[in-house]
């Protein structure tokens, strides 16, 4: 998105009452925590959240698509007074048109944004109401947040004005499985335009090329790389490594899932690209591709994910 291109849009959102002072994406430190899951859609953070989730530790919510708007945006939203400022941030969230899959009632969370004291009069202050609003609906109570959406792999830079304290887990996938598994998943869901083997490899390049720029600005110790194959083959391995890094609570349970557990995830059993997360681990389905990718879709996909495939030894 070019910022002159969409000034227009931007300024209309508030050119009325403008604030004496600008608000900050994060004006403060944190020991919380988020967990941002990033990677190339179809790599298995489905599977990953499901997992996590079983532990009752952490609690991450369907797929919002907005994070990387909000934070441009803000750019401009922040002049405008709090509670517009709130109005706007919130509105972006709750009005997606997926936002039903959350199943919960944002419409308290307005007063209590208002309602926050000047010190926590932030960006990340107004999304936190909402995501640990989210983990409070959980029997647990969980307080602890994350994000599972691959399109924020696109705005890395931005979201993390945002959330500076956040844990990175990334999910690294072989690129022809992936290209599989967008052109199956496009087959049955109008909003996935990677419908072919070329766009999806291209797609696999777009997030890991942004990814590898954004680890340049991160410190290593908030940065996890996990192979989804390995979630697979050696699934309670990768995920105590996982929760190690997250300080969370490991059991057999997360590798399990209760099926009843996963099916309270809003968008899993809604849409059929997900089904994969209410079934058993499988490993057989690490090499599945090669029996549906004929050798020259395999040489093209090799073709234009060459520069990263090679650097995570996929070929």
């Amino acid at each position: 998105m070019s910022y002159i291109s969409n000034a227009a849009q931007f300024l209309s959102d508030g050119c009325a009452q403008i604030s004496k002072s600008s608000y900050h994406y994060n004006q403060a430190c944190h020991d919380d925590k988020p967990l941002m899951i990033i990677g190339c859609g179809r790599s298995g953070s489905t599977l990953l959240r499901a997992m996590l989730m079983s532990g009752q530790d952490i609690a991450i919510p369907p797929e919002s698509y907005v994070w990387g708007a909000v934070a441009r945006r803000f750019m401009f939203w922040r002049f405008l007074s709090w509670e517009r400022l709130c109005d706007k941030v919130l509105d972006k969230f709750v009005t997606f048109q997926e936002f039903h899959t959350w199943g919960m009632d944002a419409t308290p969370l307005y007063q209590r944004a208002y309602d926050l004291p000047e010190t926590k009069r932030d960006l990340y202050n107004i999304i936190n109401l909402l995501y640990t609003a989210y983990a409070a609906q959980s029997d647990q109570g969980m307080t602890r947040w994350g994000d599972k959406t691959p399109l924020n792999t696109r705005s890395l830079s931005e979201i993390s004005r945002i959330v500076p304290h956040a844990q990175y887990v990334h999910l690294v996938r072989d690129p022809r499985a992936v290209a599989l598994s967008y052109v199956r998943a496009a087959q049955g869901n109008k909003m996935i335009k990677e419908a072919t083997i070329e766009d999806a490899a291209q797609r696999w390049v777009c997030a890991e090329r942004s990814i590898a720029a954004f680890k340049q600005q991160l410190n290593a110790q908030n940065y996890l790389q996990v192979r989804f194959e390995d979630l697979l083959t050696r699934p309670q391995e990768t995920l105590r490594g996982v929760c190690d890094f997250l300080s969370l609570t490991y059991s057999d349970e997360m590798v399990e899932r209760d099926k009843s557990a996963v099916l309270g995830l809003g968008d899993v059993e809604l849409y059929k690209h997900h089904d994969r997360a209410l079934r058993e681990i499988d490993p057989e389905r690490v090499n599945e591709w090669s029996k549906h990718i004929s050798v020259a879709q395999q040489k093209r996909i090799e073709k234009i994910t060459l520069q990263y495939a090679q650097q995570y030894a996929y070929f």
